[in-house]
């Protein structure tokens, strides 16, 4: 909202960071009377819709391209080899492939049939789960990337048909990971949520979620951007004289 002030538009931002003393008509007319504001206020006018637009850039989410991310996983227990299938007591984990693409902030979910990180099935054969450890390996097919490892711990017990199991991963969240997509690169963060089942439950999924991380250079020029277009718009204003 802009206000006026001694016959000169202002707005409260440039007030508040850059306060000056008010403009009466004799200190107008004793220096150039044709040129309205000086050149100190349109600096200040300038460098306050900078700082403004800058706070703006940083504070909103940034756009980015879309970014198909694919994968298979591999599984063991207790320290054992990787295999498509991991088998600890009545609790079986088998491989499902992911396949997600990056919505324009970066962001995609890894869940559901047929695109998740690991079907997870437990009988009802009565074991104590408690104490063992478990290891989940994620490939990634595309973009270009390496492999990433999570290990969990692994609670809970089967008895007389009634209990469950519970994985853990810790840490749950791998951050800083370089990735290449044809021409572009850049980093993503890869979360592992963990996971409950009942005794008798099959088909629940390991889930997880990717999110691209914004470039600092992309940040810096969508703030300049945006000072830029700011600054084209605002219109010129002249004294007011009684």
């Amino acid at each position: 909202m802009m206000l006026a002030r001694d016959g000169v538009a202002c707005d409260p931002l440039s007030e508040a960071l850059f306060p000056q003393a008010p403009i009466t008509n004799e200190t107008a007319m004793t220096s150039h009377p044709q040129r309205g504001p000086t050149h100190r206020q349109g600096f200040r006018a300038i460098a306050a819709t900078g700082i403004a637009a800058t706070l703006i850039a940083f504070t909103a989410p940034v756009a980015s391209a879309q970014i198909l991310f694919t994968g298979i996983t591999t599984y063991g227990f207790d320290g054992q080899p990787l295999g498509t299938t991991a088998t600890l007591g009545g609790l079986t984990i088998t491989q499902d492939g992911f396949s997600v693409t990056t919505n324009t902030y970066g962001y995609a979910g890894i869940g559901g049939l047929g695109s998740n990180l690991g079907l997870v099935s437990l009988t009802d054969a009565p074991f104590m789960y408690g104490g063992h450890t478990f290891q989940m390996n994620v490939e990634f097919l595309s973009p270009t990337t390496s492999a990433q490892n999570f290990f969990a711990v692994i609670s809970g017990s089967v008895s007389n048909l009634n209990g469950g199991a519970h994985i853990r991963f810790n840490p749950a969240i791998i951050t800083g990971i370089p990735f290449m997509d044809g021409s572009g690169s850049g980093t993503f963060e890869f979360s592992i949520n963990n996971v409950s089942i009942n005794a008798g439950q099959s088909n629940a999924q390991i889930t997880g979620d990717i999110t691209v991380v914004p470039e600092p250079a992309s940040v810096a020029l969508l703030a300049f951007g945006l000072a830029a277009v700011a600054i084209g718009i605002r219109r010129r204003t002249t004294v007011a004289y009684s």
